[in-house]
């Protein structure tokens, strides 16, 4: 009797273990034959083996080869974990605790009717609803170009995302909501244009903490030759920033994504400004000021303080092939940005305050007070500054090469106080001078001594009563310059004021 019993048990054990199996091929069969349906509709070369565990919700796909076109990807193997069929069948609804990938690399040509249809059809899935424990990207390395030739390469990836969900009503900018991000980035480049990449050493984001080591602007050309690879007169920039960091970074999906945080660090920033004004004409494009440009981004943001410390910004200009190229720099940095934002804060839009203490050219101390306010629809603006001493050997490093001119003498302070709008400005000005005497060059940089004798009899010698004060009034702004170009034209009006 007790071996009869034992009998049926192995029995049942048996059929059970058979149609184990038998389900298991079943479902592997059909998920095989899935993947090869949609790799025939889509026109894609699939290989890759599969096998299930239906006891465990459990499928693998190991050694996954992908083709498309040019575009080819190889994925070590794609595991998911916890699979519900029963909700899948029942009501449409993927439901896992795990989906992995592991050691993926994509390589090749992206061609731009893939982009467009993997966006287009990114967000479509025949589930209503989507739920997964944790999804994983163990490894990721991408080297791929588009039709322009622009390179993208990333050495490695690593992300991990919690309590993933997708529901069909979902109006966010990203269609998926998750409770915790891990990122891990090496080596990312990526080429902007012919002249220009983009590159970042590590990033990582973790428990809302955002870190970027290395983060880099570099030239793709030579300073004497990018200028034949771009369509009309542009810089050429060059940028390293050793460190930024973002104690605590909120990111909110909503129609349009949300970025806040109380505090945002840049160290040691060295950024050089290149151009070669000598062989196109400028693009003539308009250039919104600051406060429109953060108004009309794509995504919210709210950034209650920025610092930037320790960094360094050099502009060099060429105005003629046979002199240097002029200089001007900002050494030793420090700035503090207050209320970098683009969202009203209880009902209005708080004033952004920016603080820069540096050194101009390295010998001068210089301090800016810069207000702008975002909801200002005519991008109204106050800028303020002062400026320390100043020699005639500093000037002239900008102005011999671009102007023709050399400068002797000393510009003991000067201090400006600018109100501004998209259209014009007016402001007040104030410069304490002596001894200043203008010598004009030839093309051969020898001293016209006539000419300059002439000018430096023009050129008040010296600041009268310790100071010279002037207004400039309803100054129009060339709306195809920047901002900084409309300082330096109020500064410049200024200057012949006072000096003539």
């Amino acid at each position: 009797m007790i071996k009869k019993k034992y009998q049926n048990s192995i029995k049942i054990l048996s059929v059970l273990l058979l149609l184990l199996i038998g389900v298991n091929f079943y479902i592997s069969t059909k998920v095989e034959k899935f993947l090869l349906k949609k790799s025939i509709e889509n026109k894609i070369t699939f290989t890759g083996n599969v096998s299930t565990n239906v006891l465990f919700g459990n499928v693998s796909v190991n050694n996954i080869v992908i083709k498309k076109d040019s575009l080819e990807v190889e994925v070590e193997s794609v595991l998911l974990k916890g699979f519900s069929y029963y909700s899948y069948f029942k009501n449409k609804k993927i439901s896992a605790d795990l989906v992995q990938l592991n050691t993926l690399e994509l390589q090749g040509k992206l061609l731009k009717d893939i982009v467009n249809k993997s966006t287009k059809g990114s967000t479509k899935t025949n589930a209503t609803e989507i739920e997964i424990g944790a999804v994983e990207v163990n490894g990721l390395k991408v080297d791929v170009i588009d039709l322009k030739n622009n390179f993208l390469k990333v050495e490695e990836v690593v992300l991990k995302v919690t309590e993933v969900k997708y529901d069909a009503s979902l109006k966010n900018a990203i269609p998926f909501l998750y409770k915790e991000m891990f990122v891990s980035v090496n080596n990312f480049e990526r080429k902007t244009s012919e002249t220009q990449a983009f590159k970042i050493g590590n990033l990582s984001f973790e428990n809302s903490k955002l870190t970027i080591d290395s983060l880099e602007i570099v030239p793709l050309k030579s300073r004497k030759n990018y200028i034949y690879h771009v369509a009309y007169e542009t810089d050429l920039l060059s940028l390293f920033i050793k460190k930024i960091n973002i104690p605590e970074l909120k990111v909110i999906n909503k129609e349009k994504l949300f970025f806040e945080a109380k505090q945002l660090f840049i160290d040691e920033g060295d950024f050089n400004v290149y151009l070669n004004g000598t062989v196109l004409e400028d693009a003539n494009e308009r250039k919104d000021l600051y406060s429109k440009s953060l108004r009309e981004l794509p995504f919210e943001l709210k950034l209650d303080t920025v610092k930037i410390s320790n960094s360094k910004i050099v502009y060099e200009e060429l105005a003629d092939v046979e002199r240097k190229a002029g200089l001007i720099s900002f050494h030793k940095i420090n700035a503090t940005i207050s209320n970098l934002l683009n969202i009203k804060v209880k009902d209005s839009f708080p004033t952004t305050k920016v603080i820069i203490n540096c050194s101009f050219m390295n010998t001068s101390p210089l301090e800016i007070d810069w207000r702008f306010n975002v909801g200002s629809l005519n991008d109204a603006f106050q800028i303020k500054g002062k400026l320390g001493a100043v020699y005639s050997d500093k000037i002239n490093s900008f102005i011999k090469p671009n102007l023709n001119v050399e400068l002797d003498g000393e510009i003991s302070k000067l201090f400006f106080n600018l109100y501004g709008n998209d259209t014009e400005s007016n402001g007040d000005f104030a410069i304490q001078y002596k001894g200043l005497k203008v010598k004009v060059l030839n093309k051969d940089r020898q001293i016209k001594k006539l000419v300059s004798w002439i000018t430096s009899l023009i050129v008040k010698n010296s600041s009268k009563d310790g100071i010279e004060k002037v207004k400039i009034l309803k100054l129009e702004r060339n709306k195809t310059r920047s901002f900084w170009n409309f300082l330096w034209e109020n500064i410049k009006e200024s200057l012949k004021k006072i000096l003539l």
